[in-house]
């Protein structure tokens, strides 16, 4: 399972947070692999875009969902 997250601002200064979800599900009769993705939730958040603020909001994500036992790793990239 992947997450992709983004998060912005509209013109106001209202912070979101969009995640995405990423995984492989097998076909019950072909056997084949079948790519799924989805939203897993558009959140209005608090706070500054700071990558710990924003990794507390995902994990809190992670744990409301109840994908904890699914998400072996968990990183955070920061691109200058």
């Amino acid at each position: 399972m992947s997450l992709i997250t983004d998060a912005w601002s509209n013109p106001n200064l209202t912070s979101f947070l969009g995640t995405t979800t990423h995984f492989i599900v097998r076909d019950k009769s072909s056997r084949q692999l079948i790519l799924r993705s989805g939203l897993l939730v558009f959140w209005h958040t608090q706070g500054p875009h700071t990558g710990r603020n924003l990794a507390d909001v995902l994990y809190g994500i992670i744990k409301e969902a109840g994908i904890e036992q699914r998400v072996h790793r968990f990183c955070h990239f920061t691109i200058a």
